[in-house]
């Protein structure tokens, strides 16, 4: 979140977001953040595909304060894709936790991000060296929370249900996903 929030500084002040209605940056990561949300809400659940989430985040966004011009919410998307990624704040203790669970530990990634971006993130950010590998449920073809995205993962690891552990942000798509699992 705080790559994203970091990433949506800069455009909302490059696209002087504030000329379109937009009171100020708070008020348009607030009405972003409920959007994204509930699109990758709908994501999870095979709603909605990746285009139309891509396509209708800005847009929603910018809707609430007005028009809702297609045009910027267009180019918002576009550079959001193009720089976001190369953001690489870490949760506090992250690189440390990931460096010392490595040693003892053949680590992955279980993701609903989307391919083109993981690669991206894991190498900037410092952590590919510490992870054997990166599943993405688009490659999968489902979405966490469901089982599949799981049960393929420990069948391409070779690992066993009983000796694994899933260590994750999100209640509902890790942690449920993986108990259920």
């Amino acid at each position: 979140e705080q790559n994203s929030r970091i990433t949506l500084v800069e455009l909302f002040e490059e696209k002087q977001l504030d000329r379109l209605g937009v009171p100020d940056f708070d008020a348009f990561y607030s009405a972003y953040k409920e959007e994204n949300d509930l699109l990758w809400a709908r994501y999870r659940k095979g709603e909605i595909k990746k285009d139309e989430l891509r396509s209708s985040r800005f847009h929603n966004t910018l809707k609430r304060f007005g028009d809702g011009d297609e045009r910027c919410a267009a180019e918002l998307e576009k550079a959001y894709i193009e720089r976001s990624p190369y953001q690489t704040q870490l949760l506090p203790g992250a690189m440390e936790t990931v460096r010392v669970l490595s040693t003892r530990y053949s680590l992955h990634i279980i993701t609903n991000g989307f391919s083109e971006t993981q690669n991206i993130k894991m190498e900037r950010s410092g952590l590919a060296p510490y992870f054997d590998g990166v599943f993405s449920s688009e490659a999968v073809g489902v979405q966490k929370p469901d089982a599949r995205v799981f049960l393929h993962a420990l069948k391409e690891t070779g690992a066993k249900r009983k000796e694994s552990l899933m260590i994750g942000d999100s209640l509902e798509a890790d942690v449920l996903g993986a108990r259920r699992v």
